[in-house]
């Protein structure tokens, strides 16, 4: 009996090291699979991003928008003060926007993108059309 525990001891550590080999080799599939698939996301979000910064840094053929002196806008926002300057950013990105979609693109309460889009058209800042707020030109 003593010669054959070593033979079973043996078989069955190569019968557990194969059971574990091939876990192994599974495991190494999958992150393998995983590794393949945050390359492609981090190809389609790179892409996703360029377009992005393209469109947001106002540079060449980003956007049919004319080109504008940021500086007077930017003079004009901190004229206001409050969100007037992120409203701003916003409409030289979107010319036209409504008081909803500034106020969740500037992250402020309705009242307070209403109460500064009207204090930005007193100034001759924007005008309105309907429910439209554009950057006067």
């Amino acid at each position: 009996m003593s010669n054959t525990q070593p033979l079973l001891e043996s078989r069955l550590m190569t019968e557990e090291e194969a059971a574990i080999e091939s876990r192994l080799h599974e495991m190494e599939m999958q992150i393998e699979a995983q590794r393949k698939e945050i390359a492609d996301l981090r190809k389609t979000f790179g892409a996703f991003f360029s377009a992005m910064k393209s469109v947001f840094s106002g540079a060449p053929g980003a956007s049919s928008a004319p080109v504008v002196d940021k500086s007077k806008w930017d003079f004009l926002g901190k004229k206001i003060g409050g969100k007037a300057p992120e409203i701003i950013e916003m409409l030289l990105a979107q010319p036209e926007m409504t008081v909803t979609q500034l106020h969740k693109a500037v992250r402020c309460s309705y009242e307070t993108a209403r109460y500064t889009v009207r204090k930005m058209r007193e100034a001759g800042i924007v005008t309105t059309n309907g429910s439209q707020v554009s950057l006067k030109s």
